[in-house]
Formats: C-alpha cells, structure tokens, sequence
C-alpha cells in the first residue's frame, strides 16, 4: 500500500511463539513442535515485514514485545453477549474451525448428552442465538481458539479445552489458559 494508509493486523502469533518456545516438546513430539514453532515464527516475521502495527489478544496485555511498538499487546476481545444471563445448563460442547474439530467435539457432546453448538460467525440471527446458549452454560467444552477462549473469560465460566495435535496455536491458547486458572488441558493424542 502506498501513501498514509497504515497496514493493520490483528493476530495471535507473537504470543504463540513466545508459549510454544516454552513447552518444550511437552505435548507435540520433537518434529512436530519444531515444524509448529517455525511455521508461527514466520507468520510473526511476516507481519514484522508487512505491517505497520500488529494487536496481539493476550491474557498479558501489559507483556512488552521484543518487537518495540510494532506489536501492541491488548486484552482479550470478545463479542457483545445479549445480556447478563445466569447460567442453567451445566455443559456445552462448542464447534467452529475445522472439521477435524467437529467430529471430535461431537462425540463429546453425545457422550455428554448435550447437543452440539456451531459457530456461526457473519449471521447476525443465528450468532445472537449461538451467544445465548454459550452464556446459558457453566462450563465449556470446546478446541481452544481463541476467540472461544476469550469469551469464557468474559463470561466467567470454565473450560475444558480439547486439543487434538494438529493445532500448535490452540495448545499455547490452553497452556495461557491454565497458567491463569480459567481452563484445563485435555489433549487428544488421536
């Protein structure tokens, strides 16, 4: 882009690598954890490169970057629930993202005899309705993205997230996740 147009991005990179470092092959094996490390290293060296400013969701937004001001740490970002409801079902299981996911997240859900919530972002309706449901429920069973994550956080209510080991990002999700006390890991090794 040319002229005064300031390239933006919002992306959880920085802070994936700064975790994924640190795991040290605890939940992938050795080839896995390299490849995953060196494929978020360089999604950050290309935003370093291409952008003005890159906003990192953190659960530290307060953590200073080795990258100076480019990258800019904030709070998790979540979407307006309806409004404040007290929670009445104990469980829900939650999709969105791949169809990996899915699969795996519907057999939790018949095991737990709850039905399955999808995603499903970009439809106003159905998204109000999905938000709804999401903050009628104590607990959370749901992959670790990020988005997910951050309105657990928002609402107060517990997760269990699933991970199976073709996601590097949602395993740094849930390692932040349980060093703050608002999830715990269960890891698929399927």
């Amino acid at each position: 882009l040319t002229g005064s147009r300031k390239r933006v991005f919002i992306g959880q990179a920085l802070d994936v690598v700064s975790t994924h470092w640190r795991t040290r092959f605890r939940y992938l094996g050795i080839r896995s954890w390299l490849q995953f490390g060196l494929q978020e290293l360089g999604d950050v060296i290309v935003q370093y490169l291409f952008c003005d400013r890159v906003y990192v969701p953190s659960f530290e937004p307060k953590r200073r970057s080795f990258f100076g001001d480019k990258f800019v740490r904030i709070p998790l970002i979540s979407r307006e629930f309806p409004e404040p409801i007290v929670p009445t079902k104990e469980f829900c299981v939650i999709a969105s993202g791949s169809r990996i996911d899915r699969a795996q997240l519907s057999g939790i859900a018949v095991k737990l005899g709850v039905p399955l919530l999808i995603n499903q972002f970009g439809n106003p309706p159905a998204d109000a309705a999905f938000m709804k449901k999401l903050a009628d429920s104590k607990n959370w069973v749901f992959s670790g993205g990020l988005s997910t994550l951050s309105e657990c956080v928002f609402l107060g209510r517990r997760a269990l997230l699933v991970v199976g080991s073709h996601h590097s990002e949602h395993i740094a999700n849930l390692l932040q996740a349980e060093k703050h006390g608002v999830g715990r890991l269960w890891m698929d090794s399927h």
